[in-house]
């Protein structure tokens, strides 16, 4: 009996939901954002430090010879540079390979 309660409310509820759901979508126009901000392009930012030499930065001698044998030393920098090397010459084969070939025989 509890059950065919539960029908008489659960089926119209269902139909209903079902009904309400399965309208399609409609298509949006998103308006674009053209202002562009005063600053933009103009180079104010002076605590870029990457694009001036590290050694004028540093007074002590000792500490720039330092840091200069440990970036001449560095292990992983050379491994990073070597891999780096190795992934230039086999770009270069694969491109050399896509490639016409002239030959004199």
């Amino acid at each position: 009996m509890y059950k065919l309660k539960l029908n008489r409310y659960i089926i119209p509820l269902g139909i209903c939901l079902a009904v309400v759901s399965c309208k399609i979508p409609q298509i949006t126009q998103r308006s674009e954002n053209r202002s562009v901000p005063e600053s933009f392009g103009l180079d104010k930012d002076s605590t870029n430090t990457a694009a001036g030499q590290w050694q004028k930065l540093f007074i002590d001698k000792n500490l720039v010879t330092l840091i200069d044998t440990a970036l001449k030393n560095n292990q992983e920098l050379m491994i990073t540079m070597q891999e780096i090397e190795i992934a230039k010459n086999e770009i270069q084969s694969r491109k050399g390979a896509l490639l016409p070939k002239v030959g004199i025989k």
